[in-house]
């Protein structure tokens, strides 16, 4: 019903209200932005945990929780130049320990995109700008979705198979919707940035790299919004893959209306391994 898919938006307003201010806050310092995705990262290697497929012995799942987490951190903490070394070590080290797949996997899924959000988040306008365009990505194919469904709840949902098998509240009119919100922001970073930028903090009000070149090109942002919406969306895809192996709707709690922390970062985790190469210069994301 109507009434029902609607039922989470005072959690979500209130999470979002509350949060995002507090994470603008400590975004703005270079020390607490690493420390904010340090947490992130901690956590989510914790969910990422707690997906494993049901049949995971019991007496195993505690030893190899503590092994990924561990492991994640450490590599997530190397050198652009000793990571693939690092996640080669990693992979041998869980494989020999766990034979489990799934935390294998994780080193590709978490740890590599977190080793990235740690170069990315010393730059406060960089940060904000990848998780406005992901996030409203998110927002678009929710909204598009969940509207699609309420003005034609009698026309079927038009699916993919392999999307349907993925999660049978995706549909094609959800991930069109979230590519064009995520387009339309990146269309629109420049503006927004220097409509703002008097009221940035002090350590980054000379930041300008959204007037320069490419930025400067509507076609690039076009074409760098597609790919980054379509990045964010495959990412959401793969992290519902895994939860409908392991059986559960969410990753976690601790974001009422939202679920757990991969549930709000996975659209993240492949945008900013490609939005790091794309867009930050070498010298700035070391």
């Amino acid at each position: 019903t109507m009434t029902s898919m609607w039922s989470d938006l005072p959690r979500r307003l209130t999470t979002i209200s509350l949060g995002v201010p507090i994470i603008l806050y400590i975004l703005a310092y270079k020390k607490t932005s690493l420390v904010f995705f340090q947490g992130v990262h901690f956590l989510s290697c914790i969910e990422w945990v707690q997906l494993m497929a049901p049949s995971t012995p019991s007496d195993e799942s505690t030893v190899t929780k503590y092994l990924f987490v561990v492991v994640s951190m450490i590599v997530s903490q190397l050198s652009d130049k000793l990571l693939p070394l690092g996640i080669v070590l990693g992979m041998t080290a869980l494989y020999l320990v766990t034979r489990n797949a799934h935390l294998l996997h994780g080193l590709l899924m978490v740890t590599i995109p977190f080793h990235t959000w740690y170069q990315v988040s010393q730059s406060f306008t960089h940060t904000v700008t990848l998780l406005f365009i992901v996030w409203n990505c998110d927002t678009g194919a929710l909204v598009v979705g969940r509207i699609r469904r309420m003005l034609f709840p009698s026309i079927p949902l038009v699916q993919l198979e392999w999307l349907r098998a993925i999660s049978a509240a995706k549909s094609l009119a959800g991930i069109w919707g979230g590519i064009l919100l995520g387009v339309l922001t990146t269309m629109g970073i420049p503006a927004i940035w220097t409509a703002v930028r008097e009221h940035l903090p002090t350590d980054h009000q000379e930041d300008s790299w959204w007037l320069d070149t490419p930025w400067d090109s509507w076609l690039y942002r076009l074409l760098l919004g597609c790919f980054l919406s379509l990045l964010a969306i495959l990412g959401d895809l793969v992290e519902s893959a895994v939860k409908r192996e392991a059986g559960k709707k969410d990753t976690g709690k601790l974001l009422p209306g939202h679920g757990g922390i991969l549930d709000r970062f996975d659209s993240s985790l492949l945008a900013v391994v490609a939005f790091s190469y794309l867009c930050i210069p070498n010298d700035e994301s070391e």
